[in-house]
């Protein structure tokens, strides 16, 4: 498996490191919290704690082969919940389980097992 990201979570020393350097905090509230609200150090929209969490993305780019098996594309709701292995053992059981390998509803089954774990 390839992580093709790391979410942008307040306790990341790079995310700390630059809230601080803002003037925010990062404090421990049942979870890493920027300025002990939002747990999360980069979305839109959240204009109270500009300039601590920003709305830029990291971009990188990979080459694709056709030989990948799935590519998971998520929110950091999936990634408090289950890590990169977790979601991959989640989806080729899922898989196996579907006649024909098919992956239909895959989503909505890792959003209904996420749920149920909270």
């Amino acid at each position: 498996p390839i992580s093709l990201m790391d979410p942008h979570k307040p306790q990341r020393d790079d995310e700390k490191a630059r809230i601080e350097a803002d003037g925010g905090i990062v404090v421990w509230y049942g979870a890493w919290r920027v300025n002990g609200i939002l747990s999360v150090a980069r979305a839109i929209g959240d204009k109270k704690l500009k300039p601590w969490v920003i709305g830029r993305p990291d971009v990188a780019e990979f080459d694709l082969d056709g030989t990948e098996d799935f590519l998971v594309v998520a929110c950091d709701g999936l990634w408090d919940v289950m890590d990169h292995e977790k979601v991959i053992d989640f989806v080729y059981k899922f898989r196996e389980d579907k006649i024909g390998g098919n992956p239909k509803g895959v989503a909505q089954a890792l959003a209904t097992h996420c749920i149920k774990t909270l």
